[in-house]
């Protein structure tokens, strides 16, 4: 068995300067980081559990857009669309102050277009740290109702028919749980 869809939320890897002190942008402080070589280089283990005909939602914050469509294209998907999540109230930002953040949509191999009528900007408040809105789950949910979703860097427990991994959640590297996905539960048939 391999999952159809791939939901991401990268830890990105902000390059700016520091700014007096020992202060680090927001993510580092929380998190571990990717660069986007690492993220990319993710690509050998991803592949064997995901469908050649898949889809992948990738969250991109505004200052990582051309990183994420970078990554999507790497890791073979081709850019169909995209979702805005306005967070409802300013956020951080070194140009602008932020209020969205946006969800790339992309598909590999042959995938039927949805034809949902589903909009593709939605407003619900953010709460925690990146964690992700609950509306994103149910427009996923609702367009692939049937579908194995597999979501890396997840920071909640599974939702019915998502296998959810990243170390907020098992406590492991992503590199870990990767091959432990390979390992221990999918037969790859050629």
């Amino acid at each position: 068995m391999k999952f159809d869809v791939l939901y991401v939320d990268p830890p990105w890897q902000y390059n700016n300067k520091k700014m007096g002190g020992s202060h680090k942008s927001g993510a580092s402080q929380k998190y571990t980081t990717m660069s986007l070589q690492q993220l990319i280089d993710l690509k050998q283990y991803i592949d064997p559990v995901v469908k050649n005909n898949s889809c992948l939602f990738l969250w991109g914050t505004t200052p990582m857009l051309p990183e994420a469509f970078q990554l999507m294209k790497a890791w073979g998907y081709k850019y169909k669309t995209l979702f805005t999540w306005d967070k409802g109230g300013y956020k951080t930002g070194y140009w602008f102050r932020g209020q969205t953040e946006h969800c790339l949509f992309g598909i590999k191999g042959r995938v039927a277009a949805f034809r949902s009528g589903e909009k593709n900007i939605f407003f619900e408040k953010s709460e925690s740290h990146s964690k992700k809105p609950i509306a994103m789950w149910g427009i996923i949910k609702k367009v692939l109702w049937n579908k194995e979703v597999l979501e890396l860097f997840a920071t909640q427990q599974s939702k019915p028919l998502w296998t959810r991994i990243g170390k907020e959640v098992t406590g492991n590297d992503i590199i870990f749980d990767l091959k432990q996905l390979v390992h221990d539960h999918y037969v790859i048939k050629s």
